[in-house]
């Protein structure tokens, strides 16, 4: 009796023992993007936009990242990139994702990915070398059915090379417009046209899932690209644009809204920011950026527009004004007129009524009449 009663306390004990786990509350629901895990994007379906990605995001030659706000025109440097694999590469081109990503190109084949909040670089899992389009090519992303990063697809416009034909000669090969979609893999979307042949191009895109390219002829150009065959299906010449010596310095160029920006420079050289506008205007907003430019990027996100004529500048999350990088070497505006000097002093004159009246021009005054002289008397003499 005492053994069960013994028993029957401990399965009590042990029941008290138990209890029951607490209900978790359910988590928050974010749009927060994901910027390391790209296979957890859904096909074809577009992500928020993060952060920052209403900006336009450059790199400089000296591999500084700087964004550039097309509201204020001014550029902040976030930070300086030290991407892995890349050694003593140089970057030559860049894009942004709507995840808030900088996908970098450097010369020597390496694709890397940076943040666009600090400039933290990590590697990517694309295998430029294996893909044989060259080392140095164009980026921007699109809205595609097909894409896999965050619901955009990375086009690469490959630049022309020298290849050498099997009969021994020397031939220039034309531009080829590639595409990852699930980013990793690289797939040769078509061959842009003859008329394009040689010439190197940069790429950019809008929300609206149209492709455009900005080639370094002479003139310049702006070509809009079909992104499902390379074809161009409109060509615009960019007057007074073009390098000082035909393929060399640096370009790069972003669409923002309606508007482009193209951020051009000779040889060494600082860049020039020039914006096409809508209506077809060219205005060379930024005639000395103070850093060669080497890539730009602008997510589909991008829409801002310049800001009207007293409008108060943006500010950081913490209320303070941002640390904004002032153009050098910028000439100040001219200063304006000196007042016009004072009247000379005038003395005055006869009135004109008291004037004596003048002859009619074409009337000859004719000499007075002279008299004749009078005789005299003459005297007699005896």
């Amino acid at each position: 009796m005492r053994k069960l009663i013994a028993l029957g306390i401990v399965i009590s004990l042990g029941g008290c023992a138990r209890s029951a786990r607490p209900v978790e509350a359910p988590r928050p629901e974010t749009t927060e993007p994901i910027f390391d895990t790209i296979g957890e994007f859904r096909r074809g379906e577009r992500i928020a936009c993060a952060d920052g990605t209403d900006l336009v995001y450059v790199v400089s030659r000296d591999g500084g990242l700087h964004s550039f706000d097309p509201g204020d025109l001014r550029f902040r440097r976030i930070g300086t990139l030290d991407c892995p694999g890349t050694g003593r590469a140089l970057p030559h081109s860049m894009a942004v994702d709507r995840s808030g990503q900088a996908w970098v190109g450097y010369d020597n084949g390496v694709l890397a990915l940076a943040r666009i909040s600090d400039a933290s670089c990590t590697s990517s899992k694309v295998d430029v070398r294996s893909a044989r389009i060259g080392q140095r090519f164009g980026m921007g992303f699109a809205p595609t059915p097909e894409g896999g990063i965050g619901g955009e697809t990375l086009f690469l416009a490959t630049q022309a090379a020298r290849v050498v034909t099997e009969d021994g000669r020397l031939v220039r090969s034309g531009s080829v417009l590639a595409r990852i979609d699930d980013g990793m893999n690289i797939t040769i979307a078509g061959r842009f046209p003859e008329r394009l042949r040689g010439l190197s191009g940069e790429l950019s895109s809008r929300s609206d899932g149209k492709l455009f390219a900005f080639f370094t002829g002479t003139p310049f150009e702006l070509a809009e690209i079909d992104p499902t065959t390379a074809d161009v299906r409109w060509q615009k010449p960019l007057e007074g644009m073009h390098f000082a010596e035909p393929g060399s310095g640096s370009w790069a160029f972003a669409a923002v809204g309606a508007d482009f920006y193209f951020f051009w420079a000779n040889t060494n050289a600082s860049s020039t920011v020039t914006r096409l506008k809508e209506d077809g205007t060219i205005d060379h907003v930024i005639p000395n950026a103070g850093i060669q430019i080497v890539g730009a990027g602008a997510s589909t996100c991008a829409t801002r527009k310049p800001k009207s004529t007293g409008e108060a500048p943006p500010k950081e999350a913490n209320g303070e004004a941002p640390v904004v990088v002032e153009p050098p070497n910028v000439e100040p505006p001219a200063p304006p007129p000196p007042p016009p000097p004072p009247p000379a002093k005038v003395e005055p004159r006869t009135p004109f009524s008291k004037l004596p009246p003048l002859p009619p021009p074409t009337v000859k005054i004719p000499p007075p009449k002279k008299k004749p002289p009078v005789p005299r008397p003459r005297l007699r003499t005896r």
